[in-house]
């Protein structure tokens, strides 16, 4: 039979939980660290993380999101930088920009392009004009 030196013990692998309510010199006696009574210190017991005392819900307190408008067209918003990264400068029209882009109609009814227009010469977009309504592109 072995004879095992201290620094030779295995390592405890399952370490087993304190057990509470066992005295109070554990560290955890009498109350079991739940605090002196009330609803949380009972067994069991669960407070709804949304109540916050005696005070009306958080829900009931924020107010309603109002003013979505879900039938408002959508406008699609694209990124000089991302349309010179992904189809280079030399796009010729618009046309061909809005078919490489393979926009759906159903979703967008515009198109907004935003950064240095400069850029994209070909395009011929300004300030006023970087709008474009898809309406007109359709397939």
């Amino acid at each position: 039979m072995h004879k095992w030196a201290l620094n030779e013990l295995p390592a405890v692998v399952d370490k087993k939980g304190k057990r509470v309510g066992r005295g109070h010199g554990s560290g955890l006696g009498k109350t079991c660290g739940r605090g002196v009574s009330g609803q949380k210190s009972r067994s069991g017991a669960s407070v709804d993380p949304r109540r916050m005392g005696s005070d009306s819900t958080f829900i009931k307190s924020t107010p309603k999101i109002t003013r979505m408008n879900n039938h408002a067209p959508r406008m699609l918003c694209v990124s000089v930088d991302f349309i010179i990264k992904r189809f280079g400068a030399d796009i010729a029209d618009m046309k061909t920009l809005i078919e490489k882009l393979n926009i759906s109609f159903v979703n967008y009814s515009k198109l907004k392009v935003f950064g240095d227009l400069s850029k994209l010469v070909n395009l011929g977009l300004t300030r006023e004009t970087r709008i474009i309504e898809l309406k007109n592109f359709k397939r």
